[in-house]
């Protein structure tokens, strides 16, 4: 899954130009370092909702009478 969000986020962000020409070196170069920073803040945000979820489910714990959705 995380791999396929870095490329769709590298496609998306940096795909062909609008004029058609190939991306250059340098372009190219930054690929890995954009797919590095992509796959780290898809986790943080899959961190930070796992963590959302489990505030959640330990408040319904606290007051049985209520549904976990």
């Amino acid at each position: 899954m995380r791999q396929q969000i870095r490329f769709a986020a590298l496609h998306y962000r940096y795909g062909p130009h609008t004029l058609g020409n190939d991306l250059d070196a340098n372009e190219r170069a930054i690929f890995p370092c954009l797919a590095h920073f992509a796959t780290a803040m898809y986790a943080e945000l899959e961190a930070v909702e796992l963590r959302q979820r489990i505030t959640l489910l330990e408040q319904k714990l606290k007051a049985p009478n209520q549904r976990v959705r």
